[in-house]
């Protein structure tokens, strides 16, 4: 999984670009959901939200495409334009060129350009010249995450608090959160190597009032762990392959889904009920 980690921190990264444009230019939400990203795998895309032009009305997805490297809008038509290439310039550098592209089409970025309210690990690479990485870790990123988003896709839309499946710039997870009740929720996603696991790794957590649940008796989790006492309580699920095993993944998400569902002492409402 080298190849994957090596684009985990390039597209986290680059996809800081995305964020700070949802953040200025998105109704805020509380739960930050409006800086987050969706990851289009057939087009190889790393996608803002839907953003448009107050004086022209024009209206189009803010992007990186990851082969080229190049900050992008789509229209609603699908017509593409490159704002600029974003290779061969530092962070720094093209936060500025792509505030200077907002002004252009006559927005305001003050907000933009404010710090943003979250922080991200220094990667060593971070104050250089941005490079292309090489096909083959593009190739293995896409591969890893179109499997991530099929697998969370479909556990997410099992029952009736369906939840997008998005990727979260602040740790580069692709997940979702099922919002029950009394400020209680499950929050189910695939996240980068970190101080949990030196591998990628599927994770489920459930929350009350914004406090992770004690974890007690949890049942066995076959290839995954439990993390039972420290700042992040929930189970994971480390992944050493790019190929991912789906069958088994599926099992540890429904035993672990379904032990927190008791957990919180909720009982939801499959979607397509089994006869």
């Amino acid at each position: 999984m080298d190849l994957y980690n090596q684009a985990d921190q390039h597209f986290h990264l680059l996809t800081q670009l995305l964020a700070r444009t949802n953040k200025a230019f998105q109704r805020e939400r509380k739960d930050d959901s409006h800086t987050n990203i969706h990851f289009d795998s057939a087009a190889r895309q790393l996608v803002g939200r839907r953003m448009m032009i107050p004086d022209s009305g024009l209206q189009f997805y803010p992007a990186i495409d990851i082969d080229t490297t190049e900050f992008i809008t789509i229209r609603l038509t699908g017509e593409k334009e490159v704002a600029f290439k974003i290779a061969g310039l530092t962070m720094a550098e093209a936060k500025i060129k792509l505030a200077d592209f907002w002004r252009k089409n006559g927005l305001d970025t003050l907000s933009f350009e404010q710090t943003m309210h979250y922080e991200i690990p220094t990667y060593d690479f971070a104050s250089k010249k941005i490079g292309s990485i090489s096909k083959a870790a593009r190739d293995e990123w896409t591969s890893v995450r179109s499997q991530v988003n099929t697998i969370l896709s479909e556990k997410s839309g099992e029952n009736t608090l369906h939840s997008l499946v998005r990727i979260w710039p602040h740790h580069f997870d692709t997940g979702f959160y099922h919002e029950c009740e009394d400020s209680k929720g499950i929050g189910v996603g695939f996240a980068m190597k970190d101080s949990i696991s030196d591998q990628p790794y599927f994770y489920v957590a459930a929350f009350e009032k914004n406090k992770f649940v004690a974890i007690e008796c949890p049942p066995n989790a076959g290839n995954g762990q439990w993390m039972t006492e420290g700042d992040w309580k929930g189970a994971f699920y480390p992944v050493d392959n790019s190929r991912l095993d789906q069958k088994k993944i599926n099992l540890w998400l429904n035993k672990t889904y379904t032990y927190f569902l008791e957990t919180l002492g909720l009982e939801i409402l499959e979607k397509y009920p089994k006869q």
